[in-house]
């Protein structure tokens, strides 16, 4: 082998080697998705995050210990929970996060009566919409007497505790509750020093961060089929959605969901989803429920709220979705 050939070898060969060690540190240093998945707000709740194993591992378990906390809090069917006594003993709420939350969801239930309100408790549980009861359509009579029940205005807040105005109304915070638990698990994830998390609360996710430099890909799922109609990118954002395809009955071919108008005491109808995208989760689950608008008193709302970002299937449908998310949305499915 002549002189020329071996300078040429050995060149090739320290290329292949700085090309191999790139590799390897390039595996090597490629951030690792840890993952845990426990059964909360009666949903599959998953996060995952990147970083050190033990330490990214500990920060997500201490994330679903807090969700798992606020979900026994929030659960009206918990003999434990404060909701559950105040709506079967007339116990005052005085636990100072439940009284929070009530407080938060009440002023929201004022700004937008039309849409939200806690006090549907007895018209859910006529409808049979809770786990054990029966879903099924009731007389007219039934659901008159449920709706008397109900009003943002048969409670009120009386130093520092929730009380009740009328002995018959009871609360739900199942429109917020999960938003607020997302809240906490976020705030759980960055004290432990994550800045990089996918919290995934089965209809509602946050995006903590970004992943590799770039922003969470979300799939919007396809409230009729498999797989999503729209992919999002998001960063230090959440997207809630609500929709008649989690907890629905059809009758004589009409689909009946668990998302009750409050003027009229029957489920809603117009849209098959609704997704609200917000830095903040507790006000994403809330806004979510615009879904009980149908479509034009939606657009009534949004003409007041340009703030408000959304993505709306109608029932024939339409997809829709606000301005402010056309460089973040892919609509996949027309």
């Amino acid at each position: 082998m002549n002189k020329t050939a071996k300078i040429i070898l050995i060149v090739l060969g320290a290329v292949v080697l700085l090309w191999g060690i790139a590799k390897i540190r390039q595996v090597v240093m490629r951030p690792v998705i840890h993952k845990q998945t426990r059964f909360l707000m009666d949903t599959y709740c998953t996060i995952q995050a990147l970083g050190p194993q033990k330490a990214t591992l500990d920060a997500i378990a201490a994330a679903l210990d807090r969700m798992e906390e606020i979900d026994k809090k929030f659960n009206v069917l918990n003999p434990q929970s404060p909701l559950y006594a105040f709506n079967n003993a007339n116990t005052p709420i005085s636990d100072s996060e439940a009284v929070y939350v009530v407080e938060a969801a009440l002023s929201f239930c004022h700004e937008e009566k039309a849409m939200f309100d806690i006090t549907l408790f007895p018209l859910s549980k006529v409808w049979g919409f809770y786990s054990g009861d029966s879903m099924h359509i009731p007389d007219s009579a039934a659901v008159t007497n449920a709706l008397s029940k109900s009003g943002v205005d048969k409670i009120a807040v009386v130093n520092h505790q929730i009380v009740k105005r009328d002995t018959g109304v009871k609360i739900d915070l199942g429109g917020v509750a999960k938003g607020y638990g997302i809240r906490e698990a976020v705030s759980v994830l960055r004290a432990k020093g994550v800045t990089s998390a996918l919290v995934d609360g089965g209809g509602q996710v946050y995006a903590l961060g970004t992943i590799m430099g770039k922003p969470w890909k979300v799939g919007i799922r396809n409230p009729r089929g498999d797989g999503v109609i729209g992919i999002l990118k998001l960063t230090n954002a959440s997207i809630a959605t609500s929709g008649d395809y989690e907890r629905f009955f059809i009758q004589n071919g009409v689909r009946y969901c668990h998302l009750i108008d409050p003027s009229t005491g029957y489920p809603a109808h117009g849209f098959i989803a609704v997704s609200d995208i917000n830095a903040d989760p507790f006000l994403s689950d809330a806004w979510s429920k615009l879904f009980v608008l149908g479509p034009e008193r939606l657009a009534k709302v949004l003409e007041h709220h340009p703030e408000i970002q959304i993505i709306s299937i109608s029932s024939s449908g339409v997809i829709s979705y606000s301005n402010g998310l056309k460089k973040n949305l892919e609509i996949l499915a027309k």
